[in-house]
């Protein structure tokens, strides 16, 4: 925009043309004062008093200008809300990582008094391995939950470019 407004503006050239001119073409017979070689220097002044041209290219990048700044802001916005989500998610995920650890820690004191109860003979080896098998399952769900956790986080960092940080 600043390039076009330029175009407002008086404009100086300066302007050297050097010529080798032929004897073949009989400038020697046409003219009075023959040189072969020609050397012609000038100032070419250019003042805008009404340009068309200038004000439309002006309208033009001004237009040009503020349809970006409204892209940059709508990517800006776009951005925003993406590192937004990502981090609800992180949380969400860190809360469902810290319920399955507690699930966890239930099914294995769960399991260590089915043990204690299994030794006392007041409980079935059906029970006590049903009570493994459950916490084996709760094992297993708070990996996941732990793996969805730090898939999220990783994300999150890529996205608002601290992971470059973490690994230099």
């Amino acid at each position: 925009m600043k390039g076009e407004r330029g175009g407002y503006f008086p404009t100086i050239d300066a302007v050297v043309d050097y010529r080798i001119l032929g004897r073949f073409n009989n400038y020697d017979d046409f003219f009075n004062k023959f040189v072969r070689n020609n050397v012609s220097a000038g100032v070419r002044i250019s003042i805008p008093i009404f340009s068309a041209k200038t004000s439309a290219a002006v309208a033009l990048a001004r237009s040009e200008f503020s349809a970006a700044e409204q892209e940059l802001k709508l990517k800006r916005t776009a951005l925003e809300m993406g590192v937004r989500r990502q981090a609800r998610s992180a949380r969400e995920l860190d809360a469902a990582r810290e319920v399955a650890r507690l699930e966890l820690q239930l099914a294995r004191d769960t399991l260590s008094n089915l043990q204690a109860q299994f030794t006392e003979g007041r409980a079935s080896l059906r029970d006590l391995e049903k009570a493994r098998l459950e916490e084996s399952d709760k094992w297993m769900a708070f990996l996941d939950a732990d793996f969805a956790r730090q898939q999220a986080q990783l994300e999150l960092y890529r996205s608002t470019g601290q992971l470059a940080r973490l690994f230099p």
